[in-house]
């Protein structure tokens, strides 16, 4: 399987108020995050201390910023103010380059909404982070599922 240093995972479909943050292998905290769309303040100076091994739920209602959130945490979106650490390294003053990079290598995403490639197959929507990394395609392959 392909490994990941965190695994974000977006909870829609059976529990539509949860989104749920699967921290694997390091330390994540995220300091004084605030993020607004346009007078809409979503997220107020959010703290938050990850350790490793740890698996917690937010949850809240429908528009409380629980993806907001979970998109700044993985680098996806950007907030307004904060940092996001990871590994005692400050990742929120990245260039979007270098955060694609780190979440190329770092970062496992599941979401809500699939967000799969409707002309690969599930086996090759899997591997594309391989693929972009520049692996080849037999031993992205072989690294991934071997089946669904």
């Amino acid at each position: 399987m392909i490994k990941s240093d965190v695994l974000l995972i977006e909870m829609g479909l059976l529990h539509p108020t949860m989104i749920i943050f699967a921290k694997l292998l390091i330390m994540i905290k995220v300091k004084e995050i605030y993020k607004s769309y346009g007078t809409l303040e979503v997220l107020k100076g959010i703290d938050l201390q990850l350790n490793k091994g740890e698996i917690i739920s937010i949850v809240g209602a429908s528009g409380a910023g629980k993806s907001t959130l979970l998109h700044i945490i993985g680098t996806i979106d950007k907030a307004d103010a904060g940092k996001i650490i990871f590994n005692n390294n400050d990742i929120s003053r990245l260039s979007e380059n270098q955060l694609s990079e780190f979440r190329n290598k770092n970062i496992g995403f599941v979401f809500q909404f699939h967000h799969l490639l409707p002309e690969f197959n599930s086996i090759e929507n899997v591997c594309i982070p391989a693929y972009i990394a520049g692996a080849k395609k037999k031993r992205s392959r072989k690294k991934g599922p071997k089946s669904f």
